[in-house]
């Protein structure tokens, strides 16, 4: 299996277990000593705070972990907090002014039923983000932004995300150079639609679907799961008996 099939890059990824090991912060919403079987809990992370924001940018979207906090009791109510280092828990893409609902569970009997809402960022606090430029060529001419992600997973693993929805690239190393397949990439399987054909580049065992290379200039580690990158990828994503080459700054 992916690394994305155990972290279940979506807009609303399903994993939920307990974190014991990740950094407390202080958006925490009640203390575990104390033993009730049901909670509530309202959480907010403010856009581009890397206390909870784990891509630490303002970007309109919280990138928020939720984490649980257990008792010895399973008859207790887990804590609800957002967390910053990955582990196990809920993570998933929250847009500045939208709540979402979640139950953590220590039991059958014993849960806490939390909202998390992400609110705006204070723009004069907000670092300026470099700029990302997409080109693309071949059956389609188009240039756009654009915006990456390079997540750290805490256990040696790391993956790529190069642009919003498109897959994502697993790395077996961090450090500036030129990555290719089995060298620098272990997996990644990446891709879009363009005029009604999908598009796609992928490890396609024993070889490749497409192409893809990246070559990192830059490789900023952070306090959050989320590190800066800058660089370049080139890829070739095929589709329909045709193709598209791909060129992203970042």
């Amino acid at each position: 299996m992916s690394r994305l099939g155990q972290w279940a890059w979506v807009v609303a990824a399903t994993m939920l277990a307990g974190l014991l090991a990740a950094p407390r912060l202080a958006i925490s919403s009640c203390d575990v000593l104390e033993c009730r079987a049901h909670r509530r809990a309202k959480l907010h992370c403010r856009d581009g705070n890397p206390a909870c924001d784990l891509d630490a940018t303002c970007d309109g979207v919280c990138t928020v972990a939720l984490c649980r906090d257990l008792s010895a009791s399973h008859d207790c109510a887990p804590c609800a907090r957002l967390c910053q280092q990955p582990g196990f828990f809920i993570e998933y893409f929250l847009p500045v002014g939208k709540t979402r609902k979640e139950i953590l569970y220590a039991s059958s009997d014993a849960e806490t039923r939390t909202r998390v809402t992400c609110r705006p960022g204070r723009r004069s606090q907000c670092p300026k983000r470099p700029a990302c430029t997409l080109n693309l060529s071949g059956f389609v001419t188009e240039t756009s932004g654009c915006r990456v992600r390079a997540l750290d997973y805490g256990d040696g693993f790391f993956s790529f995300f190069p642009g919003d929805g498109w897959g994502f690239v697993d790395l077996t190393r961090v450090a500036p150079g030129v990555y290719r397949l089995d060298d620098g990439i272990s997996n990644y399987n990446i891709g879009f639609t363009r005029q009604g054909i999908d598009f796609s580049a992928a490890r396609a065992y024993p070889g490749e679907r497409g192409h893809l290379e990246i070559e990192f200039a830059e490789f900023e580690t952070s306090t959050t799961a989320f590190h800066n990158v800058h660089g370049t990828l080139t890829a070739t994503l095929v589709g329909g008996g045709t193709s598209i080459d791909v060129r992203m700054e970042f």
